[in-house]
């Protein structure tokens, strides 16, 4: 990622079918797919449903401080776009 830039970071989280490995995890950057996974099976009965989000990052060894702003964050049960 380029510093002091903002980006449009967008996920979508499918939950499978209980019994289905049917799960889906897919990211975009400023509108383009960066990422689709398929094939998660994370929960064993269809009552469990998806509760919370948390927001953060991962930077790993590394020895810059490292600042991150979230800003008009929304969430949604269908496509928002950028």
């Amino acid at each position: 990622p380029e510093r002091g830039r903002w980006y449009c970071m967008e996920m979508m989280i499918k939950a499978n079918d209980a019994g289905h490995d049917n799960g889906e995890i897919a990211a975009w950057i400023d509108g383009e797919l960066y990422m689709h996974l398929t094939d998660f099976n994370w929960r064993t009965t269809n009552e469990l449903k998806i509760k919370r989000i948390s927001l953060g990052i991962y930077i790993h060894n590394n020895p810059k401080d490292n600042i991150c702003w979230f800003d008009d964050v929304a969430l949604s049960t269908g496509y928002i776009g950028p």
